[in-house]
């Protein structure tokens, strides 16, 4: 009877032996898997600012209409005269927005410009 109960508790022991190792291995699985996500994520996510930074620029002065009505047609108008003036007509803008509140009083100063262009090298070109 107590080699059978013996090896009774040597198939037990390595029962839990086994049951140890296998839910040490899925622990380590999951916790490499939200791991390698969590990069992934991380990357994707400083890749996608860093690009909004590279190709935006702040413009500031440029005349604001005086109309309240049809304001992104008059800034693209004056933002495409200031492009031609600094010869940088061949510079693609793919978005601009008026940044700040519309103040109703005339305060004399324009609200600033955020002009996305296409590439880091069409920033500087402008910049230049």
């Amino acid at each position: 009877m107590d080699k059978v109960h013996q090896r009774v508790e040597e198939k037990v022991k390595k029962l839990v032996e086994t049951v140890s190792k296998k839910r040490t291995l899925d622990n380590h699985f999951v916790h490499d898997c939200v791991d390698d996500a969590v990069q992934i994520k991380l990357k994707e996510d400083r890749e996608e600012a860093n690009e909004i930074r590279m190709r935006s620029n702040i413009i500031h002065g440029l005349k604001a209409p005086d109309e309240m009505e049809d304001t992104e047609e008059l800034d693209e108008v004056e933002l495409t005269r200031l492009l031609h003036q600094i010869k940088c007509d061949d510079v693609s803008v793919h978005g601009m927005t008026r940044l700040g509140r519309r103040v109703e009083s005339d305060s004399g100063k324009p609200r600033p410009i955020k002009v996305i262009v296409a590439s880091e090298e069409r920033k500087e070109k402008v910049l230049r």
